[in-house]
């Protein structure tokens, strides 16, 4: 590898040992995509979540002036022409790319998607790198320019950075992942949930530690015996051993039922495996949300904190207060957490 300049070898390390501390989703956002980005030397950084077929999530900005002048809207209607979209779903995004490697400045200009959407935030050049998942989704991580394509020494950079990136964010699904088992973990010990879950926890010898929930007896139905102390079903810790990020399976159980199945390991081997019985009814339509309380818990989930959902939205931290006591209120949950796990629960049907 070519060191460059002393200064930017020095600061292409320090970006490095960043990313590796890096273990919440706050984080990202907050630390790693401004630190990449002074590397990078770009305006603006974000990312976006490309999944299996036309599935693609919204867009996330650095910095928050970028995400409140985004039109969204504009975005959903036109990210089908989005290149670097389509790059990930050909190549999976196996080394970073620019915009100017898949389409002509000309033709990007000339796109709706540029006109209505990435001209008003002034990114005119990009250079982004896939960090790929399972089931079939990639988490593109893009680096914009107001003027002056990225040159070789930046995808060179991009290039240094991408196992250090790719490690960053796996250890904030993990992590995230693993918030979410505690929770479900506790809901279950106390006898607080419905029919909906069953979490089996593994361990590092291949045996059932804890394994309770309504559901229980579908999944031993398809699975097999699953009584605490003694091995787990062979089937239950292959799923765990294939999974080695957040992890997201869609089984079978009964003669009319789904479930999926999410799966975190632990580090040291062992982990547990979560089972959701599928709820396809729209989250909006069931509790009544307007568009702008469903889209202030959808940010709630994203940015976990409503000065962080107030700046993204551009409106008042009381304006995000107010919105989600009306959730609260409508979902009839007692705490923001109950609206999240509902969230959550939901989205995993989508």
């Amino acid at each position: 590898m070519r060191s460059g300049t002393p200064q930017s070898s020095r600061q292409l390390r320090k970006t490095i040992q960043l990313l590796r501390g890096i273990n919440r989703k706050s984080e990202m956002l907050d630390v790693a995509l401004p630190a990449v980005r002074s590397l990078i030397g770009a305006d603006v950084a974000s990312s976006v979540a490309v999944g299996p077929g036309n599935v693609v999530g919204r867009p996330v900005f650095e910095p928050a002036d970028a995400m409140r002048r985004a039109d969204l809207r504009a975005y959903a209607s036109f990210r089908h022409q989005q290149p670097l979209i389509g790059d990930y779903r050909r190549h999976g995004a196996p080394a970073p790319v620019r915009t100017t490697d898949v389409i002509s400045v000309h033709d990007f200009l000339r796109l709706d998607l540029y006109k209505h959407f990435y001209q008003p935030l002034g990114i005119k050049y990009q250079l982004a790198v896939g960090v790929t998942e399972n089931e079939g989704w990639t988490v593109g991580y893009t680096l914009s320019r107001t003027s002056s394509d990225f040159d070789d020494k930046s995808i060179e950079m991009m290039t240094l950075l991408q196992v250090s990136l790719a490690g960053a964010h796996h250890t904030v699904a993990m992590e995230s992942l693993r918030r979410q088992f505690e929770i479900f973990s506790l809901m279950l010990r106390n006898d607080e949930c419905d029919r909906l879950f069953c979490l089996i926890m593994i361990d590092a010898r291949g045996r059932v530690d804890f394994a309770t929930g309504p559901l229980l007896h579908q999944i031993e139905a398809k699975f097999g015996r699953i009584v605490t102390g003694a091995l787990a079903p062979a089937r239950l810790v292959k799923i765990l051993i294939a999974s080695r990020v957040s992890f997201r399976l869609l089984i079978e159980i009964g003669d009319h039922d789904t479930a999926d199945v999410l799966s975190c390991p632990n580090p040291d081997d062992g982990g547990s495996l979560l089972f959701e019985l599928r709820d396809c009814a729209d989250l909006r339509s069931r509790f009544g949300l307007t568009a702008g309380e469903y889209r202030t818990l959808a940010n709630i989930v994203r940015y976990e904190t409503n000065d962080r959902v107030a700046d993204a939205e551009g409106v008042s931290v009381p304006t995000i207060e107010k919105r989600m006591s009306s959730i609260i209120h409508k979902m009839q949950v007692e705490t923001r957490v109950g609206a999240v796990r509902e969230f959550l629960r939901s989205n995993s049907a989508a």
